[in-house]
């Protein structure tokens, strides 16, 4: 942005032949300013140049928050299989019903590669039926909790991130009208004055 500000000396007028001030107007974006808009300018573009930083982040906390919800579906039917198990005439094999857990959103097939990326590659006899055996159901719901761990770990660290953009980005917003204000404070004072 930097690049495209440029200084331009305006002639000496009257200022400078009897006090020496030296007045200066500036290009910027092609136009002829002064200072005063210049700074308005640089601090709206700042504070725009960070809100861009906003929409990429609430989309990645948005997409984990999706994740974390199927995670949570499977372990939920996982933890029923697991719960199976615990009975005293329990077979080597136990099967439950995904369907309760799927949505447009959330299909089968989803399900599955969420099986696949937790270590599972149980029969798919059919899309509604999962069925595993103890050993692999313990295993997958302890590396479902830890997955589900990390991705909140992850979004908590992004939340922490958006904050302080957010932050950032209002200080701005608010630097900006501060100095809007000022500028009009300063040239209504000067016109009272003429």
């Amino acid at each position: 942005m930097e690049e495209g500000i440029k200084r331009l000396e305006v002639a000496t007028d009257r200022f400078g032949e009897n006090w020496g001030v030296k007045v200066y107007d500036y290009t910027y974006g092609g136009y002829r300013t002064d200072l005063q808009d210049l700074l308005v300018s640089i601090t709206q573009h700042r504070a725009t140049a960070i809100e861009q930083q906003i929409l990429p982040l609430r989309d990645i906390i948005a997409r984990r928050n999706t994740r974390i919800e199927r995670y949570g579906a499977v372990l939920q039917k996982l933890t029923e299989l697991q719960s199976k198990f615990a009975e005293k005439d329990a077979e080597n094999v136990q099967t439950v019903q995904i369907s309760t857990v799927l949505t447009t959103e959330f299909t089968a097939d989803d399900f599955w590669a969420i099986l696949r990326e937790l270590g599972l590659t149980p029969a798919r006899v059919n899309d509604d039926e999962l069925t595993l055996g103890k050993s692999e159901v313990e295993g997958a719901v302890a590396r479902c909790k830890n997955d589900i761990d990390t991705l909140n770990n992850d979004s908590q660290r992004d939340m922490t991130r958006l904050q302080s953009v957010v932050d950032r980005r209002d200080e701005s917003f608010s630097a900006a009208t501060n100095l809007m204000t000022s500028v009009s404070d300063t040239r209504s004072s000067l016109i009272k004055n003429l």
